[in-house]
């Protein structure tokens, strides 16, 4: 009995589909019997916020801050 090897490929469905499974067959790739071939959509979406509630903090820790002068790097 041969031991199979089983992969997932991303192909874009493009105008090139055919050709792109059709030179995956040659290298000796083949459709698993009883699986549909599926399609996995890459999705974003906008998330609304309250402006009015959020709270932005900015802080600066001084003892990380360094100045290079003259190629010396000085501590700020």
């Amino acid at each position: 009995m041969a031991t199979m090897e089983y992969k997932h490929f991303t192909i874009p469905i493009d105008t090139n589909v055919q050709k792109e499974i059709e030179s995956l067959m040659q290298q000796g790739w083949t459709p698993v019997p009883g699986v549909m071939p599926v399609a996995v959509y890459h999705l974003q979406r906008a998330v609304e916020t309250d402006v009015a509630a959020v709270r932005v903090s900015v802080g600066v820790d001084d003892a990380g801050v360094m100045i290079l002068r003259n190629g010396q790097l000085i501590r700020g």
